[in-house]
This record gives structure tokens, C-alpha cells and sequence, in this order.
């Protein structure tokens, strides 16, 4: 028994003595030395220069390697010859072959450690960065999407306008209104997310980055054509890219005439549903049966927006569209706000001659459709803009969100937000701010007012925040500047507030630099600045003058009172009992406890009234009915 330990013993010894002659144990270190090494590489490699798939392939090959490595170690030696087979049983001296050994591993140890030490102090910090970036990046999208963010994976869809292939380049305006129809023909699929008009139109006659689109917008899918028009016959061709794959899904071609331009844009609508497996609800078009003559004079007015950028314009050419079609309930919408975006200030008696011209295309638009967007959109208007009556909106404002998808008409937009704001509803406000932004990412808008939503909600550092991490990506304006200056103010951040302050220009036409820079420099405690600046204002009045808002807002931001009340009487004596609605923003907030605040409000019809019982239970569409629920729930 002992013998046998004994000659166990021997073999062992001899086994680790033949293991040593052969160098197999530093070949296994040098070996697992370098491969580290060449794994921490090629991890840093990917995924920006090498497919993911070359770092597990080397993990799995280096793994498999490690045994026919020893096993090569064993049966072949390096020598300064080069690699020769060992002879079994060998009983020379490793010497030369082991320090040859040893300056192998001690080079790959110290590549390492070196590598080690690069990627600690200098690529570690810089992934660090980028991870917060992307980590602040992704918050920001989460606060301006919300719960839309992953909401449509796979059911998204950018329309791009159509290419105007025409002989004539003044038929861009037909090419343009093909493609805005087809957006809001698709967007009466629910369960779709639509990127609307002011974002889509951003890629208009560019070249379209695919990988770019999906990645910045994080939709799935993109639609494109041209149209050519030559008298009364047109050729649409459409086709459907797959914007993860870069893949074309669709292509059509259509030759037809104006009279059947409506079902193109159907025939188009329920291909791209079919192509994307969801169902598509017929509705007829409100452009549809329409003299083509008054059709295309709409066509030419730049509709996209509650904005016109000729309003006068604007007027001219729909009053020829009504002149053809008289009950062309699409023209008269706009004609009413072409009449209220007029650039003619006028007198007091002017305005109102306007706003009787608006009542009675209000009043058309209700005996035509009574039910229509197009109508109770106007009616929620009137009540909540010309009388503060939220109670009368309400109601309208829950006929139009059935509407709520279209992109050509989303006033309910901007009145919902209104009206949740005016009873309380904040975080409601800030859940369909944030669908709308989902929706339509590049809306400066929609933008803004998600961050006064947030404001109002006592979100003042969130709202900056939100604001400053879409200086990069947005043409920077001096309202910008404003209005994050405004956020971080009313934050309790006045330094960071007159940093924005400075970065507006001092000749800007937007906004009174010196003006602006008051408010920073109150809270600062720099008051003889502040003071001069003031003392200015008062000096340079001339009354009745517009100014006059803006130093009883001076007064209310540090808190005297007295005078601030006083400007306030002088700004409704020199511009009408209808600028008390203007006030409602946080600079009043040191005077907002004082009871001759609530007594003004009221005396002019302007009052807060998130007090009274207003009731309000529209039905969202699906996904954002499922984020307001929600957050009721919580």
C-alpha cells in the first residue's frame, strides 16, 4: 500500500516536472493574459466599429482555444529556432526557453496593466459621460413623451411630403395638400402613431437619413412619394419603408383624374394599414365632394397650424373658396381664425366688428355640422378666450377630442391644456401635452406648454431642465431663452435664471433685455440695478403705452404691492378689460396672496376658476385614455 502512494507520488512529482520542462503553465497564463487583453478590446470596439456578433464569437473562440493551447504547449516547445516538437522524457534544463517564456508573459502583463490604466482614467470617465448623457437623454424624452414612449413599437408611421413633380413649381401647394390628407387620413388609426404636420414637414425636399429618422424619432415606418399634376389628370406614386431595415415594404402607382383624388388617398390609407396589421375606419373626408376649383384655392393656404403666417392672405383666398362652395365647412373654420389673426390692430370697435364676423361663421359652421370639430373647436374658443367661461367650453372641448388624432385641426389641444389648467387638473394637462408631443416631437408649442403645465404644477426645476436639454436640438430664440430663464427664476435659481437672461441679444426684437434681466437682479439682491432698470421703465412711459403690464409685474416680482396694483388699473384703462387674462404666470405669484388680487381678477371676468364644479370627462383616444387612467389610479 505504501508502495503504491509512494510510486503515486513519483508520477505526480514527474507529471508537474514535465509540465514545468514544457512550459505549459506559462503558456496557460500568457494565454489567459491575452486573451483579457484581446476581449477588453474588442469589447470597446463594439459596437460603434464592430458588429455585436465579433465579441461573443472571440469570447467563444478564446474559450474553445485554451485546452488545444496547453495541448500544444505540451507536445511542441519555442524555442529560439522556432517551434519545434519536445522530445517526451526529456530531462534538459527549460532555462533559455523559460525566460523567453517569461518576456512573452511579462509583455502581456504589462500591455495589460497598461491598457488597464487607459481604459480607467481615460475611456472609463468619457463612457461615463456618455452613459449619463444617454441616461439624461432618455429622462428627457420619458418627461416629454411620458407614457407614450414605448407605447406604438412597431406602429408609427412619418409622412413625408410628397415630391412635387410638376412642370410648374407654383403646384407645390397640391403636392402639399396630398400629403397633409394622407397624414389625417392615417391618423384616424387609433392604435397609430401619426408624426404630425410641423415635424413632418421639417424633412420637406431634404434627403432623409432612414437609420437617422427612426433613431431620432423613434418611428418604425416612413411614407413618401410625388405627384404630378397636368390639368385635370395627376399621378400619385407612394411607397412604404421600413425604417428599422431601411426596407421598401410598398410601392403604387396611381394615373387618375382630380374628380378621383379622394379615393387615391383612401386606396393609400388602407394599404399602409394592411401593411402595418391594423384596421383602418372609413370616414368620409371633409374635402370630398367639393368643387375642385375651391378645393385647390384651400389648398393654397398653408393650413397646418392654429397659426397663419398670412392671415390677410389666408382671408383672400378662402373667401374665393366660399364663393365657389359656400358651405365648405374646412374654409370657413379658417377663415374665422385668418379674421382673428388679422394684422390690422385697428380700434376697440373694429375688434369687435371682427369678432361679429367670426360669431356668424360660428354660427354657419353649428347649422351645418353641429357635431363637427370644425364648430365646438370655435365655440370652446369664444368661451374660454372672450369670456374665461370654462363651464360653456367644457362640453365642446369633449365633442372635439373624438377628433383628437386629426393633425390639421388640434385646437382641442391647446384648449384641453387650457382648460385642465383653469380647474386644477395639472397632471392631466402635462399626460396630453406630453401625447402631443409623442405625436409631433419638433412642436415648439407643444413644447412650451407642457413646460408651463409643468410649471403650474409646482415642476419649476423639471420644466428648466426639459427646456435646456432642447437647446441643441432646437433653433435656439429668444422666447427660449425667456422662458427657461422664467423657469429657473421661479425655481429659486436666479443665477442660472440671468445667465439665460444675458445670452439674449441686446438689440432683440422679441424681448427688452433690460427688462428681462430686472427680474434676476431683484432676487440676486443687486436692487440698485434693479432700481435703475425700473427707473427707466417709469422715465421712458408714455401712456397709454404696453408697457404698463410690464412694470406692474416689475412691482409684483419684488413685492411692492401697492404699485403693482396701480399698474395693473393703468394697464386695463390703456388696453382693454380683456389684458386681465394675461397675468395669470408665476412673476405675480409674491402678490397672488393679497385679496385685492382675487378682487382684480374678478372685476374684469378674468378670476381663477379651478374652484368651480366643471365637469369634464372627454374620451381620449385609446392610448392616451390608458395614460390618463393612470394616473388617476395612482
Amino acid at each position: 500500500m505504501q508502495g503504491q502512494k509512494a510510486k503515486t507520488a513519483l508520477t505526480m512529482e514527474y507529471m508537474f516536472e514535465e509540465l514545468r520542462q514544457r512550459n505549459v503553465h506559462r503558456v496557460a497564463l500568457a494565454y489567459l493574459a491575452g486573451a483579457w487583453l484581446l476581449v477588453q478590446v474588442v469589447e470597446t470596439l463594439t459596437p460603434d466599429f464592430l458588429p455585436s456578433v465579433v465579441f461573443r464569437t472571440t469570447v467563444i473562440g478564446l474559450a474553445i482555444g485554451f485546452v488545444p493551447a496547453l495541448i500544444l504547449a505540451w507536445k511542441f516547445e519555442w524555442t529560439r529556432d522556432g517551434i519545434q516538437r519536445d522530445v517526451a522524457g526529456s530531462t534538459g534544463t527549460p532555462g533559455s526557453n523559460s525566460r523567453l517564456f517569461d518576456r512573452v508573459v511579462t509583455v502581456v502583463l504589462v500591455a495589460a496593466v497598461a491598457y488597464f490604466a487607459v481604459d480607467k482614467f481615460i475611456f472609463d470617465p468619457a463612457r461615463d459621460e456618455a452613459e449619463v448623457m444617454a441616461a439624461s437623454e432618455q429622462a428627457t424624452k420619458r418627461a416629454l413623451s411620458g407614457a407614450f414612449l414605448d407605447e406604438f413599437q412597431g406602429r408609427s408611421i412619418l409622412v413625408i411630403p410628397f415630391l412635387n413633380m410638376s412642370s410648374d413649381p407654383e403646384q407645390e401647394f397640391f403636392a402639399d395638400g396630398i400629403s397633409e390628407e394622407l397624414l389625417n387620413q392615417l391618423a384616424r388609426i387609433e392604435e397609430l402613431r401619426v408624426v404630425s404636420r410641423s415635424t413632418s414637414w421639417t424633412f420637406k425636399g431634404k434627403d432623409i437619413d432612414v437609420a437617422g429618422v427612426h433613431r431620432d424619432l423613434d418611428v418604425s415606418h416612413i411614407l413618401e412619394g410625388s405627384v404630378r399634376k397636368a390639368g385635370n389628370q395627376v399621378r400619385i406614386t407612394a411607397q412604404l419603408i421600413d425604417a428599422r431595415t431601411d426596407t421598401h415594404l410598398w410601392s403604387q402607382t396611381y394615373d387618375e383624374s382630380l374628380d378621383d383624388i379622394f379615393a387615391i388617398q383612401e386606396d393609400i390609407s388602407v394599404e399602409v394599414a394592411d401593411r402595418l396589421h391594423l384596421e383602418i375606419f372609413s370616414s368620409k373626408s371633409p374635402h370630398e365632394g367639393v368643387d375642385p376649383r375651391a378645393y385647390e384655392l384651400y389648398l393654397r393656404v398653408p393650413t397646418g397650424s392654429a397659426a397663419l403666417s398670412e392671415p390677410e392672405e389666408a382671408r383672400h383666398l378662402l373667401e374665393q373658396a366660399l364663393a365657389i362652395e359656400p358651405d365648405y365647412l374646412p374654409a370657413l373654420y379658417y377663415l374665422a381664425i385668418a379674421i382673428e389673426q388679422s394684422n390690422e390692430p385697428g380700434s376697440a370697435e373694429d375688434v369687435r366688428e371682427r369678432r361679429r364676423a367670426i360669431m356668424d361663421i360660428i354660427d354657419r359652421m353649428v347649422e351645418l355640422a353641429p357635431e363637427s370639430t370644425f364648430a365646438n373647436n370655435w365655440q370652446a374658443y369664444v368661451a374660454m378666450r372672450w369670456h374665461n367661461d370654462l363651464v360653456a367650453a367644457a362640453p365642446h372641448l369633449e365633442k372635439s377630442m373624438r377628433f383628437a388624432n386629426r393633425t390639421d385641426v388640434h385646437t382641442w389641444f391647446i384648449g384641453t391644456m387650457d382648460l385642465l389648467e383653469g380647474i386644477g387638473r395639472y397632471e392631466e394637462a402635462i399626460t396630453v401635452g406630453q401625447y402631443w408631443i409623442n405625436r409631433d416631437p419638433y412642436c415648439g408649442y407643444c413644447l412650451s406648454r407642457v413646460v408651463r403645465a409643468m410649471s403650474a404644477a409646482g415642476r419649476h426645476k423639471e420644466a428648466a431642465l426639459i427646456l435646456e436639454s432642447q437647446l441643441e436640438s432646437r433653433t435656439v430664440t429668444d422666447g427660449m431663452l425667456w422662458n427657461i430663464g422664467v423657469a429657473q427664476l421661479v425655481g429659486g435659481e436666479p443665477e442660472k435664471a440671468l445667465r439665460y437672461f444675458d445670452r439674449i441679444p441686446d438689440d432683440s426684437a422679441e424681448i427688452d433685455k433690460a427688462f428681462v434681466r430686472a427680474f434676476a437682479l431683484y432676487s440676486l439682491g443687486r436692487l440698485e440695478e434693479f432700481d435703475s432698470i425700473l427707473a427707466e421703465l417709469l422715465s421712458s412711459y408714455a401712456g397709454p403705452d404696453p408697457n404698463a403690464e410690464g412694470i406692474a409685474r416689475l412691482f409684483a416680482w419684488s413685492n411692492q404691492r401697492d404699485k403693482a396694483f396701480e399698474w395693473l388699473e393703468r394697464m386695463v384703462a390703456d388696453q382693454g378689460e380683456e389684458t386681465a387674462m394675461l397675468v395669470k404666470t408665476e412673476l405675480y405669484r409674491p402678490i397672488k396672496s393679497d385679496p385685492r388680487w382675487q378682487a382684480f381678477l374678478e372685476k374684469y371676468g378674468a378670476e381663477d376658476k379651478g374652484h368651480l364644479n366643471v365637469r369634464f370627462e372627454p374620451r381620449y383616444p385609446p392610448t392616451l385614455q390608458r395614460a390618463v387612467d393612470a394616473l388617476t389610479a395612482r
